[in-house]
């Protein structure tokens, strides 16, 4: 009698942690990627969460009731055309985002952090440049410089979103006055007497 000896290894099944959602419109069409496990995360109300419910993505500023968006996300048109890519990480926008128009040519890049954009930022008009700045955690920060046929046409400088007024140089020039002697009265009297004295007279 023969006995084999199998060595049987458990295998680790990998754990789907995420599930890929398709919508479609009339115009369009949705393709991104949800969290299937409820997962906590510490809210914050001053950004919008996306998420995942009855078929459509819903926004909610501070909070969220379903599925929370994770991971790429495009959207195309009928035609096959890519007309927005970006990603999402625990409902938030994040990432790189990229716009075009239904040509194919590029509309604007944005770089979000944590739900707010953040780095810097470029729009184009028919394929040319047309604005280029940058955020800071929502903010413009920073130079933003607008373009027309890739020449500068205006400058704005803006510090926590606010604009800063550019600093206006005062040139003051300093003319030296001579200065003028007020003599008083007594000094006045006294130059006279001087003047008297030295007239001398001679004796034959």
């Amino acid at each position: 009698m023969v006995f084999l000896l199998v060595n049987t290894k458990a295998q680790k099944v990998e754990e789907i942690t995420h599930r890929e959602i398709n919508i479609q419109f009339n115009d369009s069409s949705i393709k991104a990627n949800v969290l299937l496990a409820d997962k906590k995360i510490k809210l914050n109300n001053q950004i919008d969460y996306y998420w995942y419910q009855n078929n459509a993505i819903k926004i909610n500023q501070g909070g969220f009731k379903g599925k929370l968006l994770d991971g790429d996300y495009q959207v195309t048109i009928p035609k096959g055309n890519l007309i927005k890519k970006g990603n999402f990480k625990n409902g938030n926008v994040s990432g790189e985002w990229k716009k075009w128009n239904e040509k194919g040519e590029l509309l604007e890049l944005y770089h979000w952090l944590n739900g707010y954009k953040n780095g810097t930022y470029q729009k184009f008009e028919n394929g040319k440049l047309a604005e280029k700045g940058s955020y800071v955690k929502g903010l413009l920060n920073g130079k933003v410089i607008t373009f027309n046929n890739d020449t500068i046409i205006k400058q704005i400088t803006y510090k926590k979103g606010k604009e800063v007024a550019p600093k206006q140089k005062e040139e003051t020039e300093k003319v030296k006055e001579p200065k003028v002697k007020e003599n008083t009265p007594h000094e006045s009297t006294k130059k006279k007497k001087e003047k008297k004295q030295k007239v001398v007279k001679k004796d034959d």
